[in-house]
């Protein structure tokens, strides 16, 4: 009703509002609840309206009303009435605007409510009003209206990311590429390509190189190689620096204000992703880059970003949890809502795992989660689910749950073309549906129609995506060591165990926990089985890591590392000791909450009793283990159990 009282008197109508008294009357239009706005009663009757009325009067009409509606709205004009003004401008298009001033003027309102629906954020009303804005572009337009080209093709370019169609969003990029008169106006699009690529696991390196030759051109330059030494040097010197703040005085840090710093940022925290893939020993440096320049130049929305990823830096390069630990610290003191996805992706995901107890950790992953996506991040939003699938699932969250939240993430992955995260998680819910014992949903395929475990370790493998990689290697040893498939489980130990200890990222990674339980699991029952200083030596290198893992999170390791110590015991045939540490084992699983390591541990113990002849409390324990089982949600594994007793 507010844009019907600024189109009075026009197309010959004195009253537009009196005129719909009739319809209205006529049942054909009504009003809405509040009464602050009119629409047609059914979409037959618009279409039976439009289709009424001659194309070349209905366009003229609506040139009429939009041009009326711009003049008399054009000192106040309200978002709602700007979007129905550009709707009706768009109905027009380009073929009823044949005046050029008419053209780039509805050409900058689009641009204008594409801005607006993209703080929103509306992607989709966005792409429309971008791509409509696009259209109304006359030929020589990079010369002709520079700046509105500029704006309109990188808005685009963002966009068409955010919504992973990656085609238009290429062209749309090298539009800018290819006509920006300056390196600056280049800046933003690089920024989308780069995000791109960085999501792309055979295009990581080229994200990487792309970031190199944007950082050099801001005054930011990285050495060819990453020697340990230098890294070293890096990390002391800007520790040193960071540690004469304590964390209240962090926030006092003043704005950055230098340009060329603001947009290196930017880049860097880009950069920091696609170290952590497959650049790893760049990370310290990048990380190191981020704080050094907020110490220098002040403070940027992103800097508790490059916070975090120092301190898992410094935690993995010195071995000091601890130290790590409270860097991380320094980061919450600086952390706004509009920086919860990125920095909590780091802090939560990759620092406190390994201080605080895992189960605490996945509200705050689910939180960036939804905060992301409610403003718009995308990517970072989407990153925190697949760390919080990882978390929730290793860490024995109830499998029911799991499997309605794990497709419906799946289902995201595949709409925002997300292929990577689509790898990474899908062999977690294959693993769900094993373990819980029910037929297999639909699964919404990636770019590489994987959806078998060995399809993905391969194409995991020949796009050198080795964490997707590692999580299907760590996920088949769980199942085939839970379901007793231990032939199997020990050809993917030996096929894969020291492939990925070779290849072990420069930086803590969380799936190295279960692949060194799980690997140290399999190794010991195969020595005890048939020797092997192979194995023994798998099975003596994992409890020495979970043994430097428990001083730093006993909540999160020593449940693990007690089974890992009692099956150690029952190989070498100390049997008073197994028997201690069995019961230590399922104790520890009991009190920190990891009920299916509980059951893991019931039934291992049950094995020990059963091979040292105490039939009774052997099928005790493993009816207990079914108990723990069942609670987590793992019906299949459960009922096997108990049919074992039969």
């Amino acid at each position: 009703m507010q844009v019907l009282s600024h189109v009075r008197n026009v197309c010959g109508i004195a009253d537009i509002i009196a005129e719909l008294e009739r319809p209205t009357k006529e049942c054909l239009i009504q009003r809405t609840a509040g009464g602050d706005a009119v629409g047609f009663v059914h979409d037959m009757i618009q279409h039976a309206v439009d289709i009424g009325i001659n194309p070349e009067a209905r366009t003229s009409m609506l040139k009429e009303i939009s041009k009326t509606l711009l003049v008399r709205t054009s000192e106040d004009r309200a978002d709602a009435v700007s979007f129905i003004l550009v709707d009706l401008i768009n109905r027009v298009g380009p073929s009823g605007a044949l005046s050029p001033v008419d053209r780039i003027c509805y050409a900058n309102l689009n641009l204008v409510a594409g801005e607006k629906a993209m703080q929103t954020p509306d992607y989709g009303s966005a792409n429309t009003y971008l791509e409509s804005g696009i259209s109304f572009l006359e030929k020589g337009h990079w010369r002709d209206n520079y700046n509105l080209s500029l704006h309109l093709f990188k808005k685009s370019a963002f966009v068409q990311h955010a919504q992973g169609e990656t085609e238009l969003m290429m062209a749309r990029i090298n539009e800018v590429l290819n006509n920006a008169r300056n390196f600056n106006d280049k800046l933003d699009s690089l920024n989308v390509l780069i995000q791109s690529l960085s999501l792309d696991a055979n295009s990581v390196s080229s994200a990487f190189n792309q970031s190199l030759m944007v950082l050099e051109q801001l005054g930011e330059s990285f050495p060819s190689t990453a020697e340990n030494e230098f890294i070293g040097r890096e990390l002391i010197d800007v520790k040193n620096r960071l540690e004469k703040y304590v964390p209240s005085s962090i926030s006092k840090i003043p704005p950055m204000k230098n340009e060329n710093k603001i947009k290196a940022i930017n880049f860097l925290l880009m950069m920091t992703i696609q170290c952590y893939q497959q650049k790893s020993r760049f990370f310290p440096l990048v990380a190191a880059r981020i704080v050094s320049i907020t110490l220098q130049y002040g403070m940027h929305e992103k800097s508790a970003f490059g916070f975090c990823s120092f301190a898992l830096s410094y935690a993995t390069v010195f071995k000091d949890m601890s130290k790590g630990y409270k860097l991380g610290k320094y980061a919450l003191a600086i952390t706004t809502s509009k920086n919860i996805p990125e920095v909590y992706l780091m802090l939560y995901g990759g620092v406190n795992i390994w201080k605080e107890p895992v189960q605490a950790i996945l509200p705050e992953l689910t939180h960036a989660y939804k905060i992301g996506m409610e403003a718009g991040n995308i990517s970072f939003s989407l990153l925190n689910s697949t760390v919080y699938v990882y978390r929730a699932f290793f860490s024995g969250s109830k499998l029911s749950s799991l499997s309605k939240e794990v497709p419906s993430f799946l289902r995201l992955y595949s709409l925002y073309k997300r292929h990577t995260l689509h790898m990474c998680v899908t062999p977690i819910n294959n693993a769900i549906i094993s373990l819980v014992g029910r037929n297999r949903p639909l699964v919404w395929e990636n770019k590489y129609g994987t959806k078998d475990d060995d399809e993905i370790l391969a194409k995991a493998l020949e796009i050198k995506e080795l964490n997707v990689g590692e999580t299907v290697v760590v996920c088949k040893m769980m199942y085939n060591f839970i379901f007793r498939k231990l032939d199997e489980a020990e050809t993917v130990a030996q096929q894969y165990l020291e492939f990925f200890e070779r290849h072990d990222s420069a930086l803590l990674n969380f799936i190295n926990i279960y692949r060194l339980f799980y690997g140290g699991l399999i190794a010991l029952g195969r020595f005890r089985k048939n020797g092997g200083q192979f194995w023994m030596d798998i099975g003596e290198r994992s409890i020495s890591q979970f043994e430097a893992w428990n001083t730093e999170c006993e909540w999160n390791f020593q449940n693990k590392l007690l089974l890992l110590q009692a099956e150690l015991h029952f190989t070498k045939n100390e049997v008073t000791e197994a028997e201690h540490t069995y019961n230590l084992a399922i104790s520890s699983s009991r009190d920190h909450r990891f009920v299916h390591e509980q059951g893991l541990s019931c039934e291992l113990a049950g094995i020990f009793y059963r091979v040292t002849n105490r039939k009774e409390h052997s099928m005790s324990l493993i009816r207990q283990a079914a108990e723990c089982y069942t609670s987590w949600g793992a019906h299949e594994k459960a009922n096997a159990l108990l049919l074992s007793l039969e």
